[in-house]
This record gives structure tokens, C-alpha cells and sequence, in this order.
């Protein structure tokens, strides 16, 4: 008799034990999965903006800006606009020429890109955690991913 006692004393404390660690355990879960969400999103972009760099790398007489955009939009798989605030792909994705040496828009047409010249795509958003907080990412972040490539066809 003194045996069954003690065994429902001691689910009550397990009970409350439960209690305690819990939700402990939910939030670290869940912090996890808000930080794996931002390493994919961050995966995502670069390989959106390598894409993006080398289909106008070899499309550099025969497309335009926004088809490289549109062509880096489906890149992304849909998750540009589910991953970053007001997403549109004219304004997040950047198409420019670069200078070979440091990378930095030039501000001509990439469009009369020759050989030896450097094309680089830009994505850049705000990304919104589900949860801000935690593993302590802020409120709301910008995340940007960009590519260089040298033409090499034209």
C-alpha cells in the first residue's frame, strides 16, 4: 500500500518538472527552427545571385534588366517574397556593372558589357524573424546577397 503512495507523489512531481522544463525546451526549438529559416533564406539569395550573375554574364546583348531579375525571381522559388518585407524583384534585385578590381557598381549599362568585364547582381531585403528574440536576432534585418562574374563569351 505504502508503494502506490509514493508513486503518485512522485507523477506529481514529474508533472511539475514537466512543468519547468517545457516550455524551456519549446523555446529553444523553436529558436532553432527561426535560425535554420535564416540560414535558408541566406543560402537562397546567394545562390539566386549566382544564378542571376551568370545568365547576364552570357546574356549581355540580348536581354534586359528585367528579364534577369524575372529570370533571378524564379530563382528564388517564391521565398523572396515570403522571406523579405514589401519584396518586389525590381526593386531587391540589382543588376550592374562592376569594376573588376573592387567590385562596386559603376554605374554604366551592363547591357554593353564586352569581354573581360564584370557583371554583378545584388539581392537585398528585410528579413522579418517569426519571432524576434531569439538566438538574438533583432526585430527585423537586412540580408543581402550579391554576385561578380567575368564575361567571358562576348
Amino acid at each position: 500500500m505504502m508503494s502506490t503512495q509514493r508513486k503518485h507523489r512522485r507523477t506529481a512531481a514529474s508533472l511539475v518538472e514537466f512543468a519547468f522544463v517545457a516550455p524551456l525546451m519549446l523555446m529553444f526549438l523553436l529558436a532553432t527552427f527561426e535560425y535554420a529559416r535564416f540560414l535558408f533564406t541566406l543560402q537562397l539569395v546567394n545562390n539566386a545571385a549566382r544564378e542571376g550573375a551568370r545568365y547576364a554574364a552570357v546574356n549581355t546583348t540580348t536581354d534586359t534588366t528585367a528579364s534577369v531579375q524575372a529570370y533571378v525571381d524564379t530563382y528564388l522559388a517564391g521565398q523572396g517574397a515570403t522571406q523579405y518585407v514589401g519584396y518586389t524583384p525590381s526593386s531587391n534585385i540589382t543588376v550592374y556593372l562592376a569594376d573588376p578590381i573592387t567590385g562596386v557598381n559603376t554605374g554604366a549599362s551592363w547591357l554593353n558589357a564586352s569581354w573581360g568585364n564584370v557583371i554583378g547582381v545584388s539581392i537585398s531585403g528585410t528579413y522579418q524573424p517569426i519571432v524576434p528574440g531569439m538566438y538574438f536576432m533583432t526585430g527585423s534585418m537586412t540580408v543581402t546577397g550579391t554576385c561578380l562574374m567575368t564575361i567571358e563569351a562576348n
